[in-house]
């Protein structure tokens, strides 16, 4: 059998960069996750309470540089796409081939939030035939606890059960409240 030809200017390559993305079993909604994680402790004050001017603006900008830096590492522009017919909704990020939406969604922790509106958006675009089965939320911390209260888990159960999406809540987590696992040292 003879050697394989390769063209000039290109070497051996792994065979992951041969497979398509699906094939690959990349799961950008838990890279964004993390990147963002990593975003959050780099950014100065970033738990603090603001108001809302100087939230907002600091919210724009943060979210201004998780899609510059999103859009690097995923391999292309997840965020913001018009997925919901003739309207201005568009989910914060969509990755079609995980059937996924992520949406960071900083007030969550509030008692007024997007979070019913996020799920109907999802909701829409997978009637408008996108494919979701997962929307998850990025939040700050406190969010778990409110969207365990029975009246917004009912929100989260009948996305299940009525339309096949899943809900997940996730809060970001500053350093210093990082779990590190204890030492154990060996016994002599």
């Amino acid at each position: 059998m003879p050697a394989p030809v390769i063209p000039d200017g290109e070497g051996p390559r792994a065979l992951e960069e041969l497979l398509p993305l699906r094939a690959q079993r990349r799961n950008r909604p838990e890279e964004l996750a993390a990147l963002a994680q990593s975003l959050v402790l780099e950014w100065p004050s970033f738990f603090q309470k603001k108001g809302a001017g100087a939230g907002d603006l600091d919210t724009n900008a943060f979210m201004k540089e998780l899609r510059s830096r999103a859009a690097r590492v995923l391999g292309g522009d997840f965020a913001e796409q018009r997925i919901c017919g003739e309207n201005k909704l568009a989910p914060d990020f969509y990755f079609p081939d995980e059937e996924a939406i992520v949406e960071v969604a900083m007030s969550l922790r509030n008692p007024s939030s997007e979070f019913e509106r996020d799920i109907l958006t999802a909701i829409m675009a997978k009637e408008l035939g996108f494919a979701v089965s997962r929307l998850l939320f990025l939040s700050k911390p406190g969010a778990v606890a409110r969207l365990s209260q029975p009246g917004l888990r009912a929100f989260s159960e009948w996305a299940l059960r009525a339309h096949g999406i899943k809900i997940e809540v996730r809060e970001f987590t500053p350093a210093a409240e990082a779990v590190l696992e204890p030492e154990v040292e060996e016994a002599a």
